[in-house]
């Protein structure tokens, strides 16, 4: 394989495993806000003086850590806000799901009409004096031979 070749289907597979080729939306993160909140934290400390063996204790310590991100982005000409576990660099990539406002239709005036009186109306069964007659199929075909061995028949 020349190396052009594999340059190419490399590109190729580039191209197909790229988020934009499965149509994944990204939003640009205008600002990221790191959250720091004070939590407890139980760790172990084991002490050892000369041969004798180590005592363990458990200590609790306070410590600042950041907890989650809040992040501003912008997709569409709109801001959006979210709070995630991960600071997301300058792209987010968003799912986006359409949403259809129902719209309520404006009711029309109610109008009344009156109607002239039924007349009587006597319809008959069938226009014609017979029913009409529907063959089941409304063509045939014929393979060169008509009944049984008569005009044409195969042999």
């Amino acid at each position: 394989m020349s190396h052009r070749s594999l340059a190419y289907w490399m590109a190729g597979l580039a191209c197909v495993l790229s988020p934009a080729a499965w149509g994944q939306e990204m939003a640009r993160v205008v600002s990221t806000t790191p959250v720091i909140q004070t939590v407890s934290v139980t760790e172990p400390m084991c002490t050892s003086v000369g041969s004798s063996p180590a005592t363990c204790t458990q200590t609790t310590q306070l410590q600042n850590r950041i907890t989650h991100y809040n992040v501003v982005y912008e997709y569409g000409g709109k801001t959006y806000g979210a709070s995630l576990a991960q600071d997301p660099g300058q792209w987010l990539p968003i799912s986006v799901t359409p949403v259809v406002e129902a719209v309520v239709p404006a009711i029309p005036p109610t109008v009344w009409v009156t109607a002239p009186a039924p007349t009587a109306v006597v319809v008959a069964p069938y226009p014609y004096v017979y029913a009409p007659v529907y063959r089941p199929y409304p063509f045939s075909m014929h393979f060169g031979f008509y009944g049984g061995r008569g005009f044409r028949h195969w042999r």
